[in-house]
């Protein structure tokens, strides 16, 4: 559910990045790493040498994001959402009530379409190689029984 926010979020900066740069002078800094889940390129167009430190902090940004908002890293705001759903409160950072507050709204704008309470279903799968599982129709079906924002 973050997870798709935030994937959109870094897929529009590096549409951003990858149109607005996309120039006849090839040359770039470069890194990657993996974080959110998911393989983090970021490449400057024409900059010099010396700007590696600024992708050097948006990785550290986007580490800070994971931080917070990973469901599967203990400790995490999302993670004890996940552990103690209605077992007890939690305690979240204001950004993690934005993002919550934020879901809610495209939920209902999108009439569910983008539903927030996806993870019961999403979970299903265990996409994570190479423990990768399809789930059966009943446990999809049972899945569901928890999925309304």
């Amino acid at each position: 559910m973050l997870k798709k926010t935030m994937i959109c979020i870094l897929i529009f900066i590096s549409t951003l990045a990858f149109t607005s740069c996309a120039q006849k002078n090839e040359e770039y800094i470069e890194k990657s790493d993996f974080l959110l889940d998911t393989i983090v390129n970021i490449k400057i167009y024409n900059a010099p040498k010396e700007d590696e430190e600024i992708i050097d902090e948006a990785f550290t940004y986007i580490q800070e994001l994971e931080d917070i908002l990973s469901v599967h890293k203990e400790g995490s705001d999302l993670y004890n959402l996940k552990e103690n759903a209605g077992i007890k409160p939690v305690k979240v950072t204001d950004y993690t009530m934005e993002v919550v507050k934020r879901s809610l709204f495209y939920s209902q704008k999108t009439g569910g379409s983008f539903d927030i309470t996806a993870g019961p279903l999403i979970n299903l799968w265990r996409i994570d190689p190479p423990d990768g599982y399809v789930p059966t129709a009943d446990e999809i079906k049972a899945a569901q029984a928890y999925i309304d924002y």
